[in-house]
């Protein structure tokens, strides 16, 4: 699932649109992805209004538009942006990785945009594509007041608390601590790549309760946090160029260890695949 930095990298992608004005726009009938409102009703709506400004909370982003419409967007597990004419960075398992194709094969909501000051005739386009249909499209006159993020805690890039207060919050929980990671209720942005790495990085065990932590666990995984964040933000989320030592880089073949091949972090340990917070969580047992 992208997480906010792959979000954050979305909507630096769509920030160059700012000032420009939507002349068409096309969504096919879908009442998943289009669970709030009819994927039609949300086409007329946002003909012919500007693009004032792009916003993000969490893993929500959103397109600010005139007459105080909000397009939202959410990925869900397989969702993804794409430009015309332009080669994206893409989720590490983005499942359209190699398809070049225009129209994208599995585009949910297709935007065409032009700027009317140049006045030459340029026109831009964009899409929100969902192989498996788990990502939402939605129009909003006020995003924050309304679910999901009316329900969502501090945005884990923009409005992280002093650790005095980070301290006093998380020792109120009860529940293992990956578990609280991916509550949303309580820090908005995490997912699963990034509570493994967290807790990959602060030497703590998914499965640890969080009543059971001691300040300096707690102090661990908040630096943890804050470094993860701040580096892939500044990488623009391109795995690539996330460091070799993270964790990231060998979790996702667990597809391997189920065959009997040995999953490994060389110089460091065998990594162990159990669950979590309801997911699928690599560890390092001799670490954590």
């Amino acid at each position: 699932m992208p997480e906010l930095p792959e979000v954050e990298r979305a909507k630096k992608y769509l920030e160059p649109f700012i000032g420009k004005t939507i002349i068409k726009a096309k969504a096919p009938i879908d009442t998943i992805v289009f669970s709030k409102q009819d994927s039609q009703d949300v086409v007329k709506s946002i003909l012919g209004k500007k693009i004032l400004d792009v916003k993000r909370h969490g893993k929500v982003f959103w397109i600010e538009l005139e007459d105080s419409f909000q397009l939202g967007f959410h990925f869900g597990m397989t969702g993804e942006l794409k430009i015309k004419g332009q080669q994206l960075i893409q989720y590490r398992n983005a499942k359209s990785k190699d398809d070049v194709s225009w129209p994208p094969r599995w585009y949910k909501m297709m935007i065409y945009i032009t700027d009317d000051k140049k006045n030459n005739n340029k026109i831009d386009c964009f899409t929100f594509c969902d192989v498996r249909r788990l990502g939402r499209v939605w129009l909003s006159k006020d995003i924050m007041k309304e679910e999901p993020l009316s329900n969502h805690g501090f945005d884990i890039m923009n409005e992280v608390p002093p650790f005095e207060d980070y301290l006093k919050s998380i020792k109120t929980k009860t529940c293992g601590i990956k578990a609280l990671l991916l509550d949303q209720s309580f820090s908005s942005g995490i997912g699963n790549w990034i509570a493994d790495e967290i807790l990959y990085q602060a030497r703590v065990h998914p499965l640890q309760n969080v009543s059971a932590l001691n300040d300096e666990d707690i102090k661990r995984i908040y630096d943890s946090m804050n470094e993860i964040i701040k580096l892939s933000i500044s990488v623009n989320a391109d795995a690539d160029l996330f460091p070799k030592d993270w964790i990231f880089h060998y979790r996702w073949n667990k597809r391997g260890s189920t065959k009997g091949n040995s999953v490994s972090i060389p110089g460091v340990g065998k990594i162990e695949f159990l669950k979590a917070g309801g997911r699928t969580s690599a560890i390092v047992p001799t670490l954590q």
